[in-house]
């Protein structure tokens, strides 16, 4: 499941440290996927992306689950930003962003929200999101850096894709 990897630019966003690991997604976007030795419970994961200046991955298209899914690695499960720790009942984006798009099998799913967990996690041979309990399982996890430049406001719907866009600097 790499064919974008091969149309991607792989650039670091360029006020990291470890600049190997973050890959651009657009012009004001870059994502980080942990290896497979980097393992947290989704409170730890939104704490590292927080050291990273950024937030779990928030997802708002199906174009943008399959491109976070192409560098996944098969049958892992990856943290995302989506939860219901703070509003009961309601899920919402760990970087405030509007919740206008889901992943998750309604048709064969015998999992309900409220008795698996509050917050979700994509499985990378399926793509599709899952909930659990936050702090029960130490998964992969994706960052997502967004806005580097200083003048832009914060995006409610990210999903436009730039195959060939790079991380501005600044911020």
């Amino acid at each position: 499941m790499y064919f974008f990897a091969d149309l991607l630019n792989f650039v670091s966003c360029p006020h990291e440290k470890y600049h190997e690991n973050w890959i651009s997604i657009d012009n004001n976007s870059c994502f980080y996927v942990s290896n497979i030795s980097e393992r947290a419970d989704w409170h730890e994961a939104e704490n590292i992306c927080s050291t990273k200046k950024a937030h779990l991955v928030s997802i708002h298209d199906i174009n943008t689950n399959q491109l976070v899914l192409n560098y996944t690695q098969s049958s892992k499960k990856y943290w995302i930003g989506l939860n219901r720790l703070e509003s009961r009942g309601t899920y919402v984006w760990s970087d405030g962003t509007s919740r206008d798009f889901d992943n998750f099998n309604h048709i064969s799913s015998t999992q309900s929200p409220q008795s698996k967990g509050r917050c979700v996690y994509l499985e990378s041979l399926t793509g599709i999101w899952k909930y659990n309990y936050c702090n029960d399982d130490k998964l992969g996890f994706i960052c997502l850096k967004s806005d580097f430049n200083s003048n832009s406001t914060k995006k409610n719907n990210p999903t436009s894709i730039i195959l060939n866009g790079n991380c501005p600097s600044g911020n």
